[in-house]
């Protein structure tokens, strides 16, 4: 227990010690996922609708869009871009602070490199679980992790102010 809060505070250390520079990459970073992300996925979400002939995306024809046969294929790779973008965004955060930590220069080059390596662990079954990770991270009345693609989704509060008031959902 020890070992771990004294990593715990030497990341907070490190943090602090150079809190400008990442800063200044993590700004940089978001700017990028957020142009690469929307304009992919604005892209392949748009190509959804256009298979499925329909304009827009409502309540009332959803089931037309998930009963086209290519545009569930769409519909999937939407979702594991969206999975692959976030883990993404994630895996080079986390290789900003270990290479701070290990004293070695950061690039984008190899925080890109890094995080482009990393993923093809992904391929296979651990996506299914990364996705299913994915929907967990849906915040439950804005709490817990939120990335750029994820910050505006959440579980709207009339359904979680419902589930308040039972025993059940308390706990």
């Amino acid at each position: 227990m020890k070992r771990i809060s004294k990593d715990i505070w030497a990341v907070f250390k490190l943090l602090y010690q150079n809190k400008g520079r990442f800063s200044i990459n993590a700004l940089l970073l978001q700017l990028i996922m957020i142009f690469i992300s929307s304009t992919y996925l604005i892209l392949l979400f748009n190509m959804m609708l256009k298979v499925a002939g329909q304009s827009q995306l409502t309540i009332n024809n959803w089931k037309e869009i998930v009963s086209h046969p290519a545009s569930v294929i769409l519909l999937i790779i939407f979702i594991l871009s969206v999975a692959f973008l976030i883990y993404v965004e994630f895996s080079l955060l986390v290789y900003m602070i270990y290479a701070g930590f290990d004293r070695q220069i950061i690039t984008f080059k190899s925080i890109f490199k890094n995080a482009f390596v990393n993923v093809r662990k992904l391929i296979g079954v651990p996506v299914i679980f990364f996705v299913i990770y994915l929907m967990l991270m849906i915040p439950i009345a804005n709490l817990g992790l939120s990335s750029v693609l994820t910050k505006n989704i959440y579980i709207p509060k009339f359904l979680t102010e419902e589930l308040m008031k039972t025993t059940k959902g308390i706990i």
